[in-house]
């Protein structure tokens, strides 16, 4: 048998409506990884949003997170991919939402920075 690569999203695909893996999501992907299979889970989500998942959101082998910007290998939790904003143009999008009292939020691995609070901010936060 070959070794196959199953990638898939994990809002509306992998997860129930909960952001959890149902029990038998997990078997699955528990008995391909048993077979010698490599999974990944592949999203928009960062860091930070992968902690609704508890537990699940390492049972595979690989997170590509970011929209592809970053790419962590479950096992060892190392970062083997992170495709960051190089800091000139970074402190120059700062600088810009800082002047015209725009929201900014900077979010890095699980650290998460608003510059102000709104009610939508906060009630993400909350959930």
């Amino acid at each position: 048998m070959k070794r196959k690569l199953l990638a898939m999203d994990v809002d509306g695909t992998a997860v129930r409506d909960d952001y959890k893996l149902g029990h038998v999501s997990k078997k699955a992907i528990e008995r391909a990884r048993q077979a010698g299979h490599v999974i990944a889970f592949v999203t928009g989500r960062r860091d930070i949003d992968m902690l609704s998942m508890g537990r699940d959101g390492r049972c595979v082998d690989y997170l590509i997170l970011n929209n592809g910007g970053k790419i962590l290998r479950c096992e060892d939790e190392a970062v083997l991919f992170n495709d960051l904003i190089d800091p000139e143009s970074c402190k120059k999008l700062i600088t810009y939402c800082l002047d015209n009292q725009l929201q900014l939020q900077i979010c890095s691995g699980l650290l998460w920075k608003v510059s102000c609070m709104t009610e939508s901010t906060l009630e993400y936060a909350r959930s």
